[in-house]
């Protein structure tokens, strides 16, 4: 039996989907699209197969093969609609798209266009109103947002990073595809994320994640009596990234600030240091262990070192609380703490979002 092999051939095509407004006695004529299309085909010097289908009492089916790649029309004579899907490996699909759209003298059109890899998912659209990048920010929710500006396109060892500018939201951030901040909502995030420093007044606070500084930045401004705050960091690589494009190394300046490049998970697990609070700044969860027994350890090993953590909790959106709050409440009582949630409306996910704290009263 034979094995795929070791390092697989990496693929990359292009995608446009076009609708366009054309003659409806040109899109009942097989004989004159055939024309059209194959006078474009040949000044593109492709190898043409065609494959094609009538309807009746009208339209068409025609599928030029052009090798590993193909164009599709599909003809709506009666209203007005041509249907263009064009799918190519190399060249330039702008401009065949253009060529298409001109010879059928369209007086309306529009499009979508993406990249298709089996090395890694493109998470950029474009359309006639412009480039849009396509968001988790939650489980199962996702938010277009506009990049007028593609600051940042890239990947660590750790995670693929996107940075881009936002006419509303200013820069934003994304690892992996999934909405980590946006200048618009940072200080909502902070305020909130930060739940029970006025209360507890802690001097001292661990931040797990959050390399980017946007957390620490809140903490300084808006929290005098905190003295000191480590911020624990997996991807280094990402913070010097961060460097170039937020206010992240004025940040790590502050001697206020600490960072360490570790997993946070590695290092809450071998630490015996007390905080004052613990901030957890990530979204991470496990994917080869059940989440009860992620939490149980994970959380087991929070509590041995603060009276206060908080947190972001993505999973709990509007005011239905799903199966994994109600988790963090069982699993944080566990341990003697009081759990409590906070909402906010966030503009970047359009959502009222929820903040949690789990906190330990003195003496109890």
């Amino acid at each position: 039996m034979s094995s795929l092999p070791v390092t697989p051939r990496i693929t990359r095509s292009e995608t446009i989907l076009a609708e366009m407004k054309v003659s409806p006695i040109l899109l009942n004529s097989y004989e004159e699209i055939d024309r059209i299309m194959r006078n474009i085909l040949s000044s593109e010097k492709m190898r043409v197969e065609v494959v094609s289908h009538r309807f009746h009492p009208w339209g068409l089916t025609i599928v030029y093969v052009l090798g590993a790649s193909h164009i599709a029309l599909h003809t709506y004579p009666e209203n007005r609609g041509l249907s263009v899907d064009i799918h190519i490996c190399e060249g330039d699909i702008f401009a065949l798209y253009d060529k298409i759209r001109k010879a059928f003298n369209a007086l309306d059109a529009d499009y979508v266009h993406f990249v298709r890899s089996n090395a890694e998912p493109h998470p950029f659209i474009y359309t006639q109103s412009g480039r849009w990048f396509d968001a988790r920010v939650a489980p199962g929710l996702v938010r277009r947002i506009e990049a007028s500006r593609v600051l940042y396109e890239g990947r660590t060892r750790l995670q693929t990073i996107h940075i881009i500018e936002n006419p509303t939201l200013g820069k934003v951030l994304f690892l992996d595809g999934d909405l980590q901040f946006c200048e618009a909502d940072v200080d909502t995030y902070g305020r909130m994320i930060t739940m029970g420093f006025k209360e507890f007044r802690p001097k001292t606070v661990l931040i797990l994640g959050g390399g980017e500084g946007q957390v620490a930045k809140y903490i300084l401004q808006h929290y005098p009596f905190v003295e000191h705050i480590k911020i624990v960091e997996i991807d280094g690589e990402a913070v010097e990234i961060y460097k170039r494009f937020f206010d992240t190394a004025e940040i790590l300046r502050n001697g206020k600030v600490e960072l360490v490049i570790q997993n946070a998970f590695d290092f809450v697990r071998n630490t015996n240091d007390r905080y004052g609070a613990i901030v957890l700044d990530f979204t991470t969860r496990p994917i080869n262990i059940p989440l009860h027994a992620f939490y149980k350890e994970f959380f087991g090993n929070l509590v041995r070192l603060s009276d206060l953590i908080t947190l972001f909790a993505p999973v709990w959106i509007g005011h239905s609380e799903t199966s994994e709050t109600r988790l963090l409440r069982r699993v944080f009582r566990q341990f003697g703490y009081k759990v409590r949630f906070r909402s906010a409306r966030h503009i970047a996910w359009q959502e009222t979002i929820w903040y949690g704290m789990a906190y330990r009263v003195k003496g109890s």
